[in-house]
């Protein structure tokens, strides 16, 4: 079978070329941006689940699966079996699957949990009482340690 040398670029097939690479680069960036604008859109407008419906078990209205699973943490991959990575390599391509079109750089998930989340159409849990009022307690403390030198200053 002969081969056929193909024949040389002109310099304006080449700078249409490079065009064209360009154009189709930046269709793809905005549609990137697009969808994680429509993401974040999305997230800002579902409900999130209330404690009590987080207690309940409600499925997250982003992905449908769990919050928690309740399977407890993975082990650390240098310690997990030959069983546990398979596990770990399903559960992988399984939030691969869902969030094929997120392109979320970032994935959440809870405590005591394997199931995984995107951080762009998953809404992330409420705070659990305990952690509110710490929270509360710290915002306050802050608010009134400015308060405290804002009226230091203004005496001077």
């Amino acid at each position: 079978m002969k081969v056929t040398p193909m024949a040389k670029l002109t310099d304006a097939q080449r700078q249409e070329r490079a065009l064209n690479r360009a154009r189709k680069a930046a269709l793809e960036a905005e549609e990137r941006d697009r969808r994680r604008e429509e993401q974040r859109r999305r997230s800002r407008e579902e409900t999130r689940l209330s404690q009590e419906e987080l207690q309940a078990g409600v499925l997250c209205p982003g992905c449908g699966e769990p919050i928690n699973d309740q399977l407890g943490n993975w082990p650390p991959p240098a310690q997990m079996s030959e069983e546990e990575q398979r596990q770990r390599d399903e559960a992988d391509a399984r939030y691969r699957e869902r969030h094929d079109q997120c392109d979320s750089p970032v994935r959440w998930s809870t405590a005591g949990s394997r199931a995984e989340h995107c951080l762009y159409c998953c809404p992330p849990p409420p705070l659990n009482p305990q952690a509110a009022r710490a929270l509360l307690q710290l915002i306050s403390a802050h608010e009134e340690a400015q308060n405290r030198g804002s009226a230091a200053g203004s005496h001077t």
